[in-house]
């Protein structure tokens, strides 16, 4: 279901309740002061006693005789304040002298009332509130202020929406004493760990404030060495970049945009603070724990104990030890909770087009697919996916604890259980995990890192094996190879790997001078015991090739070239032991960006690949792919020019990528001869259409 556009925005007090927000702080000369007694009186009352007690401190610095005469007039209407039992319905905005009239109405109150009114008439406003000190302290306070329509909303929702106002500071310049009165401000809450929202106006008594306030706000987070609690967005008139740096963020919006648009840029300022908080927690907590591996050494060294028996790496369950502790960590840290809980603003970001990353497109790939397990070393397990001949696929499944060597322990199973899968045109968005009878479709499957992105179709009901002893060899080197050199007698290391790789690495020398042997001595005989004994094997053991001038050098013609995550191998296991049944398996593309293949219209042989920028929407992304952000990079594009007009293509694009519309894009290309021609990309269905321009 869609998320319609009134779902997009909350009340503010919900919104400020889920940032935690300590207080709001505005700069805006918008807010005109009124001197009238009633309006000053009204606000006096209406505001927390806490801010008034504050307030007051600072009249009475100039002020004695005003400030005692606020004091006492205060100090009896919370006698009677009560009486009021809903402002906002009862009492106009800026009218204390009605709620005089409302409280004389109940009798209970009548004899204070008269104390109450008798204070009201003795305070002389005339006679010294009207002094330029006393006024601005009154407005930094919001006392007696009219609010501007564009802040209305925000007052009555969550400012004023209480019978005693909340925590709020109105600024409508940036002088040296507003810098200083603004400190003074922020240090009140430096202990704490709610939220300072600033809501800045870019223009301040015709001149541009934004830029000075917000560097300010690092000038003081430089001064804590730390960043303060303090998330916010600027008005202005104008187009403006937002803000940000490594310790604030600022987004711009025009005055007058809707409520939603302010909440987005709040939350986009939340947003980016949330992220700078969880990456100190984590910073932190990670520290913690390899300084907890550290004073440890000795279950270090009980851990690699344990992974020599279980034939696994040093490196690999030491690094597992620290995600361990991490996490273990990372659970106890209360921190989080209130993190977590500013989370819940992220549905109201509006949605923006994503400059494209072909870093986010890798994180697809990198979701389901692990490519370091060469390069590291890594023992055979449970979901290594393997090539043939470059061209067929297959995946090792199987227990992991079956397959594991080690210096105290043998493999269990006898035989090595695979089951095939092709690499298919990626040409629809979809779950990354689906089901479709007997095969299992495992999306952005790629055989080499800059191959185009494809989906591995699983068929998990087939079984076909292979020797253990071939599918060993890929552990010895960082290619995934199936390769042995038999004059190599000692095993080659390159450090990361466990203590019984060297004793059987010599086995495996043996078992092949063995069968160099017997191929050499019986050719024709071996072969015969190994294929009619040995029927459904993927390959044969005397199915080895070598370099003529190595002929000790056997080489199988497959290679391990990645790893099922763990999720993805134990779905793929589970539907291979049991044939049937359904897993609610649902992943999102955390990059935003999908890879799909899709036909040319002006030759349907011709398969282009092109991006797509993905919507939040999973049922737009599935259904109307030809309405959704497509691209195709320049050298894709010279290819299938190139092809089309039969004749080495040169793009004249200064553009690493070219965007797809239903409108045609015109672009122009040198042919191998040096002729010119102008041609148009666009649209067409679900197809793509390239043809020159008339």
């Amino acid at each position: 279901m869609r998320i319609s556009e009134l779902e997009k925005q909350i009340a503010y007090e919900k919104m400020f309740d889920i940032l935690n927000a300590d207080t709001v702080i505005i700069f805006e000369d918008d807010f005109i002061l009124n001197t009238n007694k009633n309006e000053i009186c009204y606000g006096l009352v209406r505001m927390s006693i806490t801010n008034r007690y504050k307030m007051l401190s600072e009249i009475g610095k100039i002020n004695p005789i005003g400030k005692e005469q606020l004091e006492t007039f205060a100090k009896d209407f919370d006698k009677v304040f009560e009486a009021i039992k809903n402002w906002e319905d009862e009492i106009p905005y800026n009218d204390i002298e009605t709620a005089f009239k409302v409280i004389r109405e109940k009798e209970e109150y009548l004899e204070v009332l008269e104390q109450v009114e008798n204070r009201y008439k003795s305070i002389d406003i005339d006679g010294w509130l009207k002094k330029e000190e006393s006024l601005n302290i009154l407005s930094t306070y919001g006392v007696g202020v009219d609010i501007p329509n564009l802040y209305e909303e925000l007052f009555d929702e969550f400012l004023h929406n209480k019978a005693h106002w909340r925590e709020y500071r109105i600024f409508r310049d940036f002088t040296a004493s507003t810098q200083t009165e603004f400190k003074m401000y922020i240090d009140d809450f430096l202990n704490s760990k709610g939220m300072i929202v600033c809501i800045i106006d870019d223009q301040m008594k015709d001149k541009k404030c934004a830029i000075e306030i917000v560097n300010y706000i690092g000038k003081l987070q430089q001064e804590q060495n730390r960043r303060l609690n303090i998330i916010g967005l600027i008005y202005s008139s104008f187009d403006n970049n937002d803000y940000i740096t490594d310790n604030i963020y600022f987004e711009y919006i025009k005055k007058g945009q809707s409520k939603k648009a302010f909440q987005a840029a709040l939350t986009k300022s939340s947003y980016s603070h949330m992220l700078s908080e969880l990456k100190g927690v984590y910073q932190t907590v990670l520290g913690d724990a390899f300084d907890e591996a550290v004073r440890n050494k000795n279950i270090a060294y009980y851990l690699s104990s344990m992974a020599n028996y279980e034939g696994i790496t040093n490196y690999q369950v030491i690094t597992n030890w620290i995600k361990l502790l991490f996490e273990y960590k990372l659970s106890d840290i209360k921190e989080l909770s209130r993190i977590a809980g500013m989370t819940r603003l992220i549905g109201l970001l509006e949605d923006e087009k994503l400059e494209f990353s072909k870093e986010m497109l890798d994180l697809n790939t990198f979701e389901a697919f692990d490519f370091s397990i060469n390069k590291y070393r890594e023992p055979i397990a449970s979901g290594d996916v393997f090539l043939i001949n470059n061209k067929k696929i297959y995946i090792l499944l199987g227990q992991d604890c079956d397959m594991m060597n080690s210096s105290t322990r043998k493999r269990k199973n006898g035989i090595s259980e695979l089951v095939n899968a092709t690499a298919v045109n990626q040409n629809s968005i979809d779950s990354a995990v689906k089901l479709n009878g007997q095969f299992l479709f495992i999306s952005n499957f790629r055989k080499n890192k800059d191959d185009a992105v494809k989906t591995l179709k699983v068929r998990y009901t087939s079984r076909e094996f292979i020797e253990n002893q071939i599918l060993q060899l890929c552990q010895f080197n960082d290619e995934g190879k199936c390769i042995l050199d038999i004059n190599q007698k000692k095993y080659n290391e390159n450090g990361v790997e466990p203590e019984y790789y060297e004793n059987l690495y010599e086995e495996l020398v043996g078992y092949y001078e063995a069968l160099l042997k017997l191929n050499t001595e019986s050719c024709a005989a071996l072969d015969l015991i190994l294929k009619s004994s040995q029927s459904g094997r993927i390959l044969h053991l005397n199915d080895y090739i070598y370099n003529q001038e190595q002929k000790d050098v056997i080489e199988y013609k497959i290679r391990r070239i990645c790893r099922l995550k763990h999720p993805y191998m134990l779905y793929l296991y589970k539907m291979y032991l049991e044939h049937q049944g359904r897993h609610p398996f649902d992943c999102m593309n955390m990059s935003r960006v999908q890879e799909i293949q899709v036909k040319l219209k002006q030759k349907t042989s011709i398969v282009v690949s092109v991006d797509m920028i993905l919507t939040p929407d999973r049922d737009m992304n599935r259904s109307h792919i030809d309405n959704m952000d497509w691209y195709i990079d320049i050298s894709t594009l010279q290819n299938i020019v190139s092809a089309l007009l039969d004749s080495v293509v040169e793009v004249q694009e200064d553009v690493q990528y070219i965007e797809i519309k239903k409108e045609a894009t015109n672009f122009e290309c040198v042919l191998d001869g040096g002729e010119r021609k102008k041609m148009c990309i666009q649209k067409v269905d679900d197809m793509v259409s390239i043809e020159q321009c008339e």
